[in-house]
This record gives structure tokens, C-alpha cells and sequence, in this order.
């Protein structure tokens, strides 16, 4: 029928409908400790190629998940997201209150050949953006002491040139919305897919070299 279909299962304890109705949402888990971003990250994957995902699942019956994504035809051209890179050794402020999700974050950008400063917020940041130069600033929106959008402005004030880039968990909202702060180039949604980071990068550096060429 056009479908590549795949379902992976478990015997486990099952989840109960108002766990299943959110599992998808970012950053929610029933088990401690964990970020909750796996079934966000794939529901998210799923859409981009035309797919959908769903969870299926009752309390001490274990769990399914079960992907459906469109057929590939190689007579057909594949609707395949750009694969831009970034250009290598960007010097980064990272700003994220939440421990686990700056480490993620920072894991990313270091394994993507980028230098990384991290700060838990935007006083922290404030203090970073005094002692050095950075080619791109990438923060949270919600944050203690001083938000997201505070800190833009903060940047733009100091150094126009330099790119900021904002992560939330509202991102997709916000791009629904027509949202965007003053002093942001680009929100991006929580949890962030790699390529979305690539791209974001990408798209800031050619826009500082045509503004440099202009």
C-alpha cells in the first residue's frame, strides 16, 4: 500500500492511557532520572519524512510503538531534509539552566567540531559575553534570574553581529505562531534534532557573509 510499517513492543508494565497520551511530549517520563526525549525525538523523525508514529499500551500488558513511513521508489526524488553543514569551529556560548539538557546540548555541538562555552544562565552568560568573543550565542528561553529573550537583547546591545539562536520546548508553537523575540535568528524546538542544529548554524554564517559581502 505505499507503506513501510514497523512495530517494537515490550512485556513490560504497560502504561495507562494519561501516560500514553502524553509519552510523546517533550521531556516527559515515568522514570526518574531520565530526559524523556526518545519518543519526541522519533515522533518528530517520523513527520519530517511523511510519516506518523503512535503508542499503544494498558497497565500490565506491556507497550507498542508502531511507525508508518511513506514507501521509498528510486524513480521517485526522495523528500530528504538538507543535509548543510555548518561550518566547522564555530566558538559557542551555550546557555541552558537545565544540567542535563546543556550537557546533551553541548555533547552535540563538541561532536559537530564546535567549541563550547557553557553557562547555566543569563547572568552567567553576561559575565562570559565580557571576557571573550563568540560567533554564535545558543540559549534557552525560560530561565531563571534572566530569560532567553532578555539575553538576546543583552547580546544584540553588545555585539550586533553575533547570531543568537534560541531552543524551547514551545519552538514548534512559536513557528506556528509567527514568533520570535527581538534579537533571535532562529528558534529552534526542544528536543533539538542534530540536523535542525547543522541547519540553524548553516543558515546564521551565510547570512553574517552576505551581510559582510553586502
Amino acid at each position: 500500500d505505499g507503506w513501510v510499517n514497523v512495530t517494537v513492543s515490550d512485556t513490560g508494565s504497560g502504561m495507562s492511557d494519561a501516560v500514553r497520551l502524553r509519552c510523546v511530549r517533550p521531556f516527559f517520563s515515568t522514570k526518574e532520572g531520565h530526559l524523556g526525549i526518545g519518543l519526541t525525538v522519533a515522533a518528530r523523525l517520523a513527520a519530517r519524512y511523511g510519516g506518523r508514529l503512535g503508542v499503544i499500551g494498558e497497565p500490565g500488558k506491556g507497550s507498542a510503538v508502531h511507525v508508518s513511513l511513506p514507501r521509498y521508489r528510486q524513480s521517485e526524488r526522495a523528500a530528504i531534509p538538507s543535509s548543510r553543514r555548518s561550518r566547522p569551529h564555530f566558538k559557542v556560548l551555550l546557555v541552558e539552566d537545565d544540567p542535563a539538557v546543556r550537557e546533551t546540548l553541548a555533547a552535540m555541538l563538541v561532536s559537530e567540531k564546535h567549541s563550547v562555552t557553557s553557562a547555566e544562565d543569563g547572568a552567567a552568560a553576561v559575565l562570559q559575553l565580557r571576557r571573550a568573543r563568540f560567533d554564535v550565542v545558543i540559549t534557552d528561553r525560560a530561565m531563571p534570574i534572566m530569560t532567553g529573550d532578555e539575553l538576546a537583547a543583552v547580546v544584540k546591545k553588545r555585539y550586533p553581529d553575533t547570531p543568537v539562536v534560541m531552543v524551547t520546548g514551545v519552538g514548534e508553537e512559536m513557528g506556528r505562531r509567527g514568533v520570535q523575540p527581538e534579537g533571535v535568528d532562529i528558534v529552534l524546538p526542544k528536543p533539538v534534532l542534530r540536523e535542525d542544529m547543522r541547519i540553524a548554524l548553516a543558515t546564521v554564517s551565510d547570512r553574517a557573509e552576505q551581510g559582510q559581502g553586502g
